[in-house]
């Protein structure tokens, strides 16, 4: 004969699960202890993401300055300005459309007319104008 399971709560079976009621100094340990770890890591990150865009900067400086200063002859086309020149000027497709040779030694932002003006002056000193 089959045996039906009784109708009782087959859950009572399980241990009940008991919580130790916290007084005021874990309460304060438990919430001051996540604001730490969460400011902690969002210093880390941060401090991380400063670094990054800080050498990312100086690359494209660097590498924008040893083209000029490995030029041997004039170029036709000196492209000079900030990022949306250096994103948005192509030179392969100045060079085709206007003719000539083109060098784009646009930067970015924070060193703008200075640094146009030292890098035109030394193109100019380095192969003639």
């Amino acid at each position: 004969m089959l045996k039906l399971p009784s109708r009782k709560n087959p859950f009572q079976s399980f241990a009940e699960e008991r919580l130790k009621p916290l007084n005021k100094k874990e309460i304060t340990f438990n919430i001051l202890g996540t604001l730490i770890v969460v400011l902690l890591f969002n210093g880390l990150a941060n401090g991380f993401f400063i670094y990054l865009i800080s050498q990312r900067s100086f690359f494209l400086a660097s590498h924008k300055w040893t083209l000029l200063n490995n030029l041997e002859e004039p170029i036709d086309w000196l492209v000079l300005g900030d990022s949306s020149c250096n994103q948005g000027v192509i030179p392969e497709i100045l060079s085709r459309e206007l003719g000539g040779t083109t060098l784009n030694l646009c930067i970015f932002g924070p060193l703008l007319v200075f640094n146009d003006a030292w890098m035109l002056e030394q193109h100019i000193r380095q192969v003639g104008p």
